[in-house]
């Protein structure tokens, strides 16, 4: 009877203060487990990171270089002022150079522009055929 009186006694008796090395067990085994699973975690995905990494150093690099070249072609381009859907590359023949391109020091202010002393030819797609065209021409003068 003394055994089962002391298993009795044993649940009725006061808790003892436990010490704070026994109270933090608990969080001890929570710490080690984290630092466990991060470490597995950053093994996996350390290639994503440094490619990450990577990618935006190289972005870092690239940017200043797109916009140095896309300023450089903008300044190549000649300005107009009439820029627009309606203004198109020009297209001289031999006889209808302008008036600086012939080798005078000032322009002649008096001489017609080249679309009025030459008649206007529109091209479409059936013109791209030379032989065709050039029989045309004839036919038509």
């Amino acid at each position: 009877m003394d055994f089962l009186n002391q298993q009795f006694n044993q649940f009725n008796q006061q808790p003892q203060q436990k010490s704070f090395w026994q109270q933090s067990l608990r969080a001890r085994y929570g710490f080690m487990v984290g630092i466990v699973v991060g470490v597995l975690l950053g093994w996996f995905f350390h290639g994503i990171v440094s490619l990450v990494i990577r990618l935006g150093l190289v972005m870092l690099l690239l940017i200043p270089i797109f916009i140095i070249g896309w300023l450089f072609l903008r300044s190549r381009r000649p300005q107009t002022a009439g820029e627009g859907p309606g203004s198109g590359p020009r297209v001289f023949t031999i006889g209808s150079v302008p008036p600086f391109m012939r080798g005078s020091s000032a322009p002649s202010a008096e001489s017609p522009s080249p679309r009025e002393r030459e008649p206007v030819i529109d091209l479409n797609a059936d013109d791209y055929d030379l032989e065709q065209f050039k029989k045309r021409l004839e036919r038509e003068s």
